[in-house]
């Protein structure tokens, strides 16, 4: 992560192995130097837990985490999206099915 160039990297383990801790720490590298990151989780559900989790182990760090899932509402999406296309969220969690309004909030310009 701390070279020039963008990356994707899976993390794949058993349960327990600290998949969360690790995606937590690679979030919170990118949000320091300045970038946004997404953690997809495969359902709303885990999200949750997810966002929960890990905003809970970086409360001292001052940073804009936000979840976004099939049950948030119209305003609060919008809100959320909006922010996320200024770059006020350092960190999202999104299930798969949110995913398209996402990329659609952050490869068009904000009007």
């Amino acid at each position: 992560m701390k070279k020039n160039k963008p990356m994707n990297r899976l993390v794949q383990g058993d349960v327990g192995s600290g998949k969360t801790v690790i995606a937590a720490i690679a979030m919170f590298n990118c949000a320091e130097a300045g970038y946004q990151a997404a953690m997809l989780a495969p359902t709303e559900i885990l999200a949750e837990q997810h966002f929960s989790s890990i905003t809970s182990l970086l409360k001292d760090f001052d940073l804009n985490i936000a979840l976004i899932t099939g049950s948030t509402t119209k305003k609060q999406k919008e809100k959320i999206l909006t922010d996320l296309a200024s770059a006020v969220f350092a960190i999202l969690f999104i299930p798969p099915n949110i995913i398209k309004a996402v990329i659609i909030a952050i490869t068009l310009p904000v009007i």
